[in-house]
């Protein structure tokens, strides 16, 4: 006989009826329900949405494009002041110079 034959079908925890994934992948019970409480939790995490950290780092990428925004204002609006005050020179230049 093949080693296969020669196991004896496990049995599950559950009422005593034998589970078909225990039995054609040899493995036990216990086993077989730990893989598959871990793989649901693992899916359920998944599920559930993104963890703690990556709120945190979209909330820091959302406070940090403010920044910059914020910033871009303040740059725009010092170009402006510059071209002004450089314009308004140039022309109390030229109608002193006349």
């Amino acid at each position: 006989m093949s080693a296969v034959r020669e196991i004896r079908p496990l049995r599950s925890t559950r009422g005593g009826r034998r589970n078909p994934v225990v039995y054609s992948i040899s493995i036990g019970s216990s086993t077989y329900y730990k893989w598959k409480r871990e793989g649901l939790q693992g899916m359920k995490e998944a599920v559930a949405g993104p963890n703690k950290e990556v709120i945190a780092l979209k909330q820091e990428n959302a406070r940090l494009k403010k920044l910059v925004a914020e910033e871009a204002l303040v740059i725009d609006r010092l170009r402006e002041l510059n071209e002004a005050i450089t314009k308004g020179k140039n022309e109390s230049w030229r109608r002193s110079g006349q």
